[in-house]
């Protein structure tokens, strides 16, 4: 019902000081787009100083942080942190600023037209 609002703003308190956190994975029975800790699709959605965290593990396999599929969406000053597929980009344009991301394996993915700058990506082990 809410997944159609537009123009929503979430600002946090700074990365890793706000942090949204949960624990899905697909091995668990949800679908790729459903084991996202935090799911975006109302156009115009921007996030600033919050950390998304999926804490499945290593071994949960794809384990999903953020999932956006908003256009014009931005994240400023956030972080994303899981191990397979922490950042699905699903669609449409989005832009990150001064964001960390952190994973394993394909952990930023998606068709959406994305831009990175001064972002930091982190492999982790």
């Amino acid at each position: 019902m809410f997944n159609k609002l537009s123009n929503i703003v979430l600002i946090g308190d700074g990365i890793d000081k706000t942090v949204i956190i949960g624990n899905r994975r697909l091995s668990n029975g949800y679908t790729l787009n459903d084991c996202a800790i935090f799911k975006v699709s109302g156009d115009g959605f921007k996030a600033i100083g919050i950390t998304f965290e999926n804490t499945a593990g290593v071994a949960a396999n794809q384990s999903v942080a953020m999932a956006s599929s908003a256009d014009r969406s931005v994240f400023y000053n956030c972080a994303f942190k899981a191990y397979q597929d922490t950042l699905y980009a699903q669609s449409n344009r989005q832009f990150y600023k001064k964001c960390q991301i952190y994973g394993t394996l394909d952990f930023i993915f998606g068709n959406a037209g994305a831009v990175f700058q001064d972002c930091k990506i982190y492999v982790r082990k």
